[in-house]
């Protein structure tokens, strides 16, 4: 039973430190819409949880900007949901 109780702890440890990692990582990161490659497919506002993005529609076609900067965490979800590659984590400062 005691195997059991090191073998969870372990595996939450093993978590909390991945997690912390991750995080460090993804500081001074920001999400970067690249022009003109855009379709407006919207696929990456369903898969954003932080509400960063916001698809905009002009006489010519729809397009993203970023809303809310501060609410990037950096995750990469939304990037991973692209398929035309329109978007890309960049650094603050490159921004």
């Amino acid at each position: 039973m005691n195997i059991v109780f090191y073998i969870v702890g372990g595996l939450i440890l093993v978590w909390i430190i991945g997690n912390i990692i991750r995080k460090k990582q993804r500081q001074g990161k920001i999400i970067h819409i690249v022009e003109g490659t855009c379709t407006g497919c919207k696929k990456c506002l369903k898969t954003c949880r932080h509400n960063v993005l916001e698809a905009v529609k002009s006489e010519k076609c729809t397009y993203l900007v970023v809303k809310n900067p501060n609410n990037c965490n950096a995750c990469g979800n939304c990037v991973k949901a692209c398929k035309f590659k329109a978007l890309e984590i960049i650094n603050k400062n490159d921004s």
